[in-house]
């Protein structure tokens, strides 16, 4: 059976390949007015240059977002600075999210989730309780601290989240004062914020 593939005549997609004892049949019933057959097989990552009408490899695609310009034969980014703005503070944001949310490691090596209201409870509950330590359970493990150690890291847990949304705040800044499209796909998201 020969191989054929369907391709859009107006840019060159190719729209479908496979094989067929009757291909004159099959395109009369199956093509539509913008499509056209070449009678071999055409491989993934390919088009058929209306040029030539031969299949051409398509060059590197430089992202997903990057859609192919027939005509020009290049890829193509379509999004406008706006939709990369967006883009960029919704990565900021899911980033700042990220690192507040991760834990933090306090001095000595005690890693305790940043979860403000579990800390202030425990110091709370040992205050009430007239406790000047308590059993805590940190993500590095089963801890003893004192009541001082907890206010320690409440204090540090509240100075770290506020770090983040500092960080989330420069980069939204930053994000907001960009003038162009190359500056926006350049910007680095990863820069400016606090360790954990």
């Amino acid at each position: 059976m020969p191989n054929f593939t369907v391709y859009d005549k107006r840019t060159g997609e190719v729209l479908r390949t496979g094989s067929s004892s009757n291909i004159e049949s099959d395109k009369r019933q199956a093509y539509h007015a913008h499509e056209a057959v070449y009678l071999e097989h055409t491989p993934a990552g390919y088009y058929i240059d209306l040029d030539d009408r031969e299949p051409t490899p398509y060059p590197e695609r430089p992202s997903t977002a990057h859609i192919f310009d027939y005509a020009a034969k290049v890829w193509v980014d379509p999004r406008s600075l706006t939709d990369l703005k967006l883009g960029l503070l919704a990565a900021v944001a899911e980033r700042r999210w990220l690192l507040q949310t991760e834990g933090l490691t306090l001095p000595g090596g005690v890693r305790v989730k940043t979860d403000q209201g579990a800390i202030a409870s425990a110091i709370s509950d040992a205050e009430l309780a007239g406790l000047e330590a308590v059993d805590f359970k940190a993500v590095s493990g089963w801890v003893t601290l004192s009541v001082t150690q907890l206010r320690d890291a409440a204090r540090a847990v509240a100075l770290h989240i506020q770090a983040c949304f500092s960080a989330e705040r420069a980069h939204a800044a930053a994000i907001g004062a960009l003038t162009g499209i190359e500056a926006a796909l350049a910007y680095d998201t990863s820069k400016g914020w606090p360790m954990g």
